[in-house]
């Protein structure tokens, strides 16, 4: 197994090995020292021979890794020819993305969502071309390959949810791709996924809600969405594509399958979808607005733009926006982790918050939440999209609870210069607030 020089190019320790039958050089990331003699079969000063020999244990490390990998492969060949008659094939790395695309699946992915995917794929079979140049096939990527990716993933200061997607991806490509391609063991498997914090959106109360659907009215091309997304607490992308072939109009429902989870929904029609609907020809198919579910084709961002743009005229913006030209008081968006990426907490999933947390404020049970969602599991609910306020609380339990606990011993003076005092106290930033608080006194007092 020789050791090799390429000094004009490099001062690290370059190795050889015979793999298959064909020549692979290994960068082997040892530095050169001391002074090289003219040729390797010379001896050269202490230092030198010292980083020579460092080289040529990391160079016989790997042939031994490479020699037990062959064993492994080896053997499963045999396991799979004794039970199928047949050889493990192989796939090119450059063809990988290729593969994963033609994988059988039970419902037809999103193009948005391959066209992703590959992207991501195509980014790893790049850098194993850098790191590894002799490394053709997807069964010579080694755990120490996929490891050096995912620390190069990570070194970009993504998110842990978008680290996940990488590696829960690459993953699942290896294992899904193992007999065709040969892989003896998914080099993926040993990574571990990164923690991750979840962002609640902040749900939109009934009077901004009403804000919002005024203002949107003014807008033809972006009020049909936020309709059908106020309405139907679906997602963008099952709006913006709403298909004919899922609307009932003479019986007032939606039935949709949910590109996300692929779960059968079925949702009433209510007044403000119903007005978007309103004088259009229902078709057989084909999709109910078809300027929104070109514009999200393109480029879904702008769809998000437009929806905040229609959020700042109802005068719902952050904080710093809020103390300088009235809008309300929430925050937009907040920084997550070390400042990586601000994470929006009011933007169109809101809506989605918005519809659960209102339904199940006003007594909706959760099994009929869970049917219009569409989730399996009431826990992703209750925890992810259910963001009640501190009024919401206070107005449910007083409505809930037996006067003996919420009437006796009331700490709230509901009097008349208490009710100055508090009015006074209003600002743009407060009488939201304050407002809430005095509405709920009233109803509990009458």
């Amino acid at each position: 197994m020789p050791l090799e020089l390429q000094l004009k190019r490099s001062r690290y320790w370059y190795g050889r090995l015979e793999v298959n039958g064909k020549p692979r050089f290994f960068p082997l990331r040892v530095p050169v020292e001391g002074h090289p003699p003219r040729s390797l079969r010379e001896e050269g000063d202490p230092a030198f021979e010292r980083s020579r020999a460092k080289a040529q244990a990391k160079l016989d490390r790997i042939g031994e890794q490479m020699r037990e990998r062959a064993t492994k492969e080896e053997l499963a060949q045999r396991v799979l020819e004794a039970r199928t008659g047949s050889r493990l094939g192989s796939i090119a790395l450059k063809d990988m993305a290729e593969n994963w695309v033609k994988l059988r699946r039970k419902r037809i992915p999103a193009v948005r969502y391959v066209k992703e995917c590959v992207s991501k794929i195509d980014s790893f079979v790049k850098f194993i071309g850098i790191l590894s140049p002799a490394t053709s096939e997807m069964s010579l990527v080694s755990k120490a390959m996929a490891r050096a990716f995912m620390a190069q993933e990570q070194a970009k200061g993504i998110t842990g949810k978008t680290y996940n997607d990488v590696l829960v991806l690459l993953r699942s490509c290896f294992h899904r791709l193992k007999e065709e391609a040969g892989i003896a063991e998914n080099p993926f498997n040993q990574i571990p996924t990164m923690e991750t914090d979840t962002i609640s959106r902040i749900p939109f109360n009934e009077e901004e809600l009403e804000l919002i659907l005024e203002k949107a009215a003014q807008d033809k091309f972006i009020y049909p969405l936020i309709a059908a997304a106020a309405c139907t607490a679906m997602r963008l992308g099952d709006c913006a594509q709403l298909d004919w072939k899922t609307v009932d109009l003479a019986n007032g429902f939606i039935d949709v399958k949910t590109t996300k989870t692929g779960a059968l929904v079925a949702i009433p029609i209510f007044a403000p979808l119903a007005n978007a609907l309103e004088g259009l020809t229902p078709l057989k198919e084909g999709f109910v607005f078809p300027d929104l579910a070109k514009k999200y084709s393109i480029s879904p961002d702008s769809l998000t733009d437009h929806v905040r743009s229609i959020f700042r005229d109802a005068g719902i913006g952050d904080p710093i926006e809020g103390a300088k030209s009235g809008h309300r008081d929430f925050q937009v968006a907040r920084a997550e982790g070390k400042g990586l990426r601000h994470a929006s907490v009011r933007d169109i999933p809101s809506f989605r918050t918005t519809w659960v947390t209102l339904a199940l404020n006003a007594g909706v049970p959760l099994e009929l939440v869970t049917k219009i969602t569409g989730h399996k599991t009431v826990e992703v609910v209750l925890t992810k999209y259910h963001q009640p306020g501190r009024n919401d609380f206070r107005r449910v339990l007083q409505a809930k609870l037996p006067r003996v606990l919420t009437g006796a011993g009331d700490p709230f003076d509901a009097s008349k210069d208490s009710l100055l005092a508090r009015l006074a106290k209003m600002d743009d930033l407060t009488w939201r607030g304050i407002r809430d608080e005095l509405v709920s006194e009233l109803g509990r007092h009458s």
